[in-house]
């Protein structure tokens, strides 16, 4: 195990599943446990997923890598909101994929509107 331990410092796993250290289905994502938030720090990719987590407490965060928000729509009001009245079922499932640049121009755009320029 020792060996283990100096291999893992040199060579970290490629892919990290942390907890949100929260029991409730939503995500605050304003306050994450530290462990949470050194992991996330550096990464490529963060993946969000569930319901609560991905949908009604981020759907429209922007985070500074890539973000994958994996959801599958138990509330039909929610899902005919998100998806369209005709295409928005129970149990639809939603995928939602933001590159690093995209968020950023987003970004950007939303502090140009803010401040009344073009």
């Amino acid at each position: 195990v020792p060996m283990a331990r100096e291999w893992l410092a040199d060579y970290p796993p490629p892919l990290y599943v942390v907890d949100n250290g929260s029991g409730s289905p939503c995500l605050d994502l304003r306050r994450v446990p530290v462990d949470l938030s050194e992991c996330a720090k550096h990464a490529d990719l963060v993946v969000i997923e569930g319901m609560g987590r991905s949908v009604h407490t981020n759907f429209d965060a922007k985070l500074k890598c890539d973000v994958l928000k994996i959801a599958l729509l138990k509330n039909l009001r929610l899902a005919q909101r998100l998806l369209g009245e005709e295409v928005g079922k129970m149990f639809s499932c939603v995928v939602k994929f933001e590159e690093r640049e995209q968020q950023q121009q987003q970004q950007q755009q939303s502090k140009v509107q803010q401040s009344g320029g073009d």
